[in-house]
């Protein structure tokens, strides 16, 4: 199901949201009792299950089995879709242990640590940690911190997958890490990069209530942020549609909808510039699924006049995204359309002054006399029939 895209400019939305083949995955696993065990069967009629499955299909499959024990079903399928989960509940045990001392030794240090996406949803909402896998885990800190908690994950072995340079830290919301042990997680510095531009970069902090990560006191999102950044997370293009946010949106819905304070989820829309993104989330959401959305929320969302960064976010990341990818020019619009997350489209001077040190940074280059160069290389390559070599890369 798809919304009407007179709604928005005619834009292309097809691509935003899930196939056939994973909108029967997300039925099965979010409706209930006769209505997930058809949704499962069609889906069933139209995958090879003994063809590996990607990490979207693989990653729903816990869900889809709690859903369909509790529906009665007795599929052949169930006694694998078991394994699965009991797989997924030791790797995120796994993950979650690798992970709890670092988080223990930064509160330790009077660092306040918020907990992102995965590990709240899996602690606090879901009825089992077998139900959500988890490929990391997300930590925010405030950004006066972050220097006291790299030397903390460096001396616990984690390692950086990127040199932090000030261009990272300006440009960029958060760090990958990796344990040689195994593990991974994200240190943010900003809840999402959305929350980048000057007056939005503490959104989050004030919106947080305590949560008990495997014994440690952190916090986590309240239940109308963690809305939000989960819907603001989902709908934009990707290689593939990006499924997870949609039962995890659901979940915090249907589990604390009461908690959700819809006039603070407005404003923080407009204030992060996000109306548009939101509000087709949330109605796709309802739509789909039934979940209750105050009307008067999405006609708020719907009337609200999209600022300049949100239209040009609107025509890359709303649209068939894959024509950017394939073009010089659509490469360039993409790493345009993330710059304007950093500094303010509407503000022409510093955007334009800031342009040049940003290319540079995308573009892995030594110094800002290179630019020209490496769009003359880009544009040879192009004339000559080849991939462009400024491949975007967030």
């Amino acid at each position: 199901m798809t919304l009407d895209a007179s709604s928005t400019d005619d834009l292309t939305l097809g691509f935003l949201w899930p196939t056939g083949d994973q909108l029967h995955l997300l039925d099965a696993a979010l409706l209930a009792g006769k209505h997930s065990r058809a949704a499962f069967r069609a889906w069933r009629s139209t995958v090879d299950i003994d063809q590996e499955f990607g990490w979207t299909v693989l990653r729903m499959l816990p869900l889809v089995h709690d859903t369909l024990s509790h529906a009665g079903e007795g599929d052949p399928l169930m006694g694998r879709l078991k394994g699965v989960a009991r797989l997924t509940w030791y790797e995120t045990q796994r993950l979650l242990h690798r992970v709890r001392p670092i988080v223990a030794a930064l509160a330790e240090a009077k660092i306040s640590v918020l907990m992102l996406k995965g590990a709240p949803m899996v602690l606090s909402y879901y009825r089992s940690q077998s139900m959500r896998p988890m490929s990391d885990v997300d930590i925010c800190v405030r950004e006066r911190d972050v220097p006291c908690a790299m030397a903390l994950l460096a001396g616990a072995g984690w390692q950086q997958t990127a040199p932090f340079t000030e261009d990272y830290s300006r440009f960029r919301h958060a760090m990958q890490y990796r344990h040689p042990d195994g593990g991974e997680l994200d240190l943010h510095w900003h809840a999402m990069y959305e929350a980048m531009l000057p007056g939005t970069a503490n959104w989050g902090w004030d919106d947080t209530e305590p949560f008990d990560f495997l014994g440690v006191p952190v916090l986590r999102l309240r239940p109308g942020s963690m809305l939000l950044h989960h819907v603001v997370h989902g709908v934009r293009w990707n290689l593939e549609t990006p499924i997870r946010w949609i039962p995890d949106a659901v979940t915090v819905l249907r589990k604390r909808g009461d908690d959700v304070d819809w006039t603070r989820l407005v404003a923080d829309a407009r204030h992060l510039r996000v109306t548009m993104r939101l509000r087709l989330g949330l109605a796709w959401l309802q739509s789909r699924y039934g979940v209750y959305i105050p009307t008067a929320v999405l006609h708020d969302l719907q009337r609200a006049t999209p600022t300049l960064l949100e239209r040009i976010e609107a025509r890359v990341y709303l649209s068939d995204h894959a024509r950017h990818l394939h073009t010089a020019a659509g490469n360039q619009m993409v790493i345009l359309a993330d710059l304007c997350r950093v500094i303010d489209p509407a503000n022409v001077t510093e955007f334009v002054a800031m342009l040049p040190h940003y290319l540079r940074f995308r573009w892995n280059l030594g110094g800002r006399r290179e630019i020209v160069s490496a769009l003359w290389r880009a544009l040879r390559r192009r004339m000559l029939g080849r991939s462009s070599v400024l491949e975007p890369a967030r």
